[in-house]
C-alpha cells in the first residue's frame, strides 16, 4: 500500500529503464505480477486516479521491455506474457496498450541498430518478439471502437514509412516492413474477427491499394 500511495511502482519502472532492460528476467514476471496483484484495484491506477503510474505498469510498459539489453529470454516471456493477458482480458490491456502503441513499439528495434544502442537480441529474436507484438495488435483490435482502427492503420503505415526511411540503406528496414505487412495480411483474412473493420480503416487512412503499392517500389525481395 505504501509503495502505491507513494507513485512507488512508476519509481521502479524507471529505475528498471536506467540500464536499458538489462536486469529484466523470466523469474520476475511472475514476481511483478503478484506485487500488481497485491494492491487489487488500484493496479490499473496510481496515486490521484494517474493510469501512468499504475503498479500494472511494471508489466506493461513496452518501452521497459523493449530496453536495448532486455535479456532473449526476459523479451520472450514478456510476449508470452502479453499474448496470455490478450487472450483473457483484452478489454483492459486495449486500455493500458492500445493497437496503435503495440505498432509503434515494432519499430523500436529500429533505434538498436543506430548509433550505440545494439540490441542483445539476435536478428531472428528481433523478429519473434516484432510479431509477437503484432499478434497481441491483432487480438486487441477484435471488439474495438471505429477510431482504434483508423488510428491502427495510420500507425501501420507510419511504421512502414519509418522503416525504409531511417536508414541510408532502406534495405534495413526490409524484415520490419515484411513483418508489419505479413501481420495485416492475417488482419485481413476472412476468418479474422476484426478483417471488414481493419480493411476500411485502410482504405479510408491510407489510401487502400497506396499501402500496397509504396512497399512493392522497395529495393527489398520480401518485401515485395
Amino acid at each position: 500500500e505504501a509503495l502505491h500511495g507513494s507513485g512507488g511502482f512508476a519509481l521502479v519502472g524507471r529505475l528498471l529503464k536506467l540500464d536499458g532492460g538489462k536486469r529484466l528476467s523470466p523469474s520476475l514476471l511472475p514476481c511483478v505480477e503478484n506485487l500488481v496483484k497485491s494492491v487489487g484495484r488500484y493496479a490499473w491506477y496510481g496515486p490521484g486516479n494517474d493510469p501512468e503510474q499504475a503498479a500494472v505498469r511494471l508489466l506493461l510498459d513496452l518501452k521497459l521491455w523493449n530496453g536495448p539489453f532486455v535479456p532473449p529470454d526476459a523479451a520472450a516471456a514478456h510476449s508470452s506474457f502479453l499474448k496470455r493477458l490478450a487472450k483473457r482480458d483484452p478489454q483492459a490491456l486495449r486500455a493500458l496498450v492500445p493497437p496503435p502503441a503495440l505498432m509503434d513499439a515494432v519499430c523500436d528495434s529500429l533505434a538498436f541498430q543506430k548509433d550505440d544502442k545494439t540490441s542483445v537480441l539476435s536478428a531472428v529474436e528481433l523478429r519473434q518478439r516484432r510479431k509477437a507484438l503484432l499478434e497481441v495488435c491483432g487480438l486487441l483490435l477484435v471488439g474495438a471502437v471505429p477510431a482504434l482502427f483508423r488510428e491502427t492503420a495510420a500507425a501501420a503505415a507510419n511504421a512502414l514509412e519509418d522503416a525504409f526511411s531511417d536508414f541510408a540503406d532502406p534495405t534495413h528496414g526490409g524484415p520490419i516492413a515484411v513483418d508489419v505487412l505479413d501481420a495485416l495480411v492475417e488482419m485481413l483474412q476472412p476468418e479474422h474477427n476484426a478483417s471488414r473493420q481493419i480493411l476500411s480503416a485502410i482504405a479510408s487512412e491510407c489510401g487502400g491499394p497506396a499501402m500496397v503499392l509504396a512497399p512493392m517500389a522497395k529495393p527489398h525481395a520480401e518485401t515485395r
